[in-house]
């Protein structure tokens, strides 16, 4: 039993990895996971920076390329281009490969707002890389090139980012006794001291799961949790390898896993 849960860490874990890395192939790494978890830390902080300094700039130039961008916006776009040219060697280079300040503020620039004129695109970047040197997880290092410092406060957050995906995404395999009954949306399936937390909802946003709790606390998920519960005994693999050995298993589960609850009629489906 513990090899097998194992196993499935592993295998979860190794998928989490594969995903982040192709997240920040594709796209960069302050759109993956554990980008998102940097974005979330600092977000607040370099938004503050950011209105401070729009009330008392004279950086006319810059803030008319950044007219009607609110605080909080600048905020996301720019720490998802400072996470992501920080964290790829090939973006911010001249045309001889090499990382550069001028290019390392251009890539912010044009990630953060559409500016046409060049020069005023530096001064916009400049301001950006400015701004991101304010945290603690940034830093310029040779030449002047910005750099992302892995700190024991950001290495942290990295790990509790993975670890969260992992926990909320995991790769499972059957388990050899029935499922726990769902009582609320993150509480049922799996027995509750098991390292993989699962949510009754696909959809993990909490808008989504705060009305689902609402309606389970109220009673109008009832019917359907008693759905759920009867289906997933049924279909658990205990189940199954029990029900394959009764005779009558193809018309209906033996008597031991037939559902005790009483399924929904047909009315529940209709408007």
């Amino acid at each position: 039993m513990r090899g097998r849960l194992d196993t499935d860490f592993d295998r979860s874990l190794n998928r989490a990895i594969r995903g982040e890395y192709q997240c920040a192939e594709l796209t960069g790494l302050g759109t993956s996971k554990q980008g998102a978890a940097i974005r979330s830390r600092y977000h607040d902080q370099l938004a503050d920076l950011i209105e401070d300094e729009r009330a008392r700039t004279r950086q006319k130039d810059v803030w008319g390329a950044l007219k009607g961008l609110t605080s909080d916006t600048l905020a996301a776009r720019l720490l998802a281009a400072g996470i992501t040219v920080c964290a790829d060697p090939g973006l911010g280079v001249d045309d001889d490969g090499q990382k550069n300040y001028r290019d390392v503020a251009l890539f912010l620039s044009h990630n953060i707002v559409s500016v046409r004129d060049r020069e005023i695109a530096f001064k916009v970047g400049g301001w950006a890389t400015d701004r991101l040197l304010k945290l603690p997880i940034f830093e310029l290092g040779a030449d002047d090139v910005l750099e992302l410092v892995l700190t024991d406060s950001l290495d942290d957050i990295l790990d509790k980012a993975l670890v969260q995906t992992i926990i909320s995404h995991p790769l499972l395999s059957p388990l050899p006794e029935p499922p726990e009954p769902w009582t609320g949306v993150r509480k049922g399936g799996l027995p509750a001291d098991h390292w993989a937390k699962v949510s009754l909802v696909r959809e993990h946003h909490k808008s989504i799961e705060d009305t689902a709790r609402k309606a389970i606390g109220t009673g109008r998920m009832k019917r359907l949790l008693d759905s759920i519960n009867a289906l997933q005994l049924f279909h658990s693999p205990s189940t199954f390898r029990c029900c394959t050995s009764c005779a009558a298993y193809r018309r209906r589960p033996c008597r031991r896993h037939r559902p005790t609850t009483t399924m929904p009629s047909k009315g529940i489906y209709r408007r």
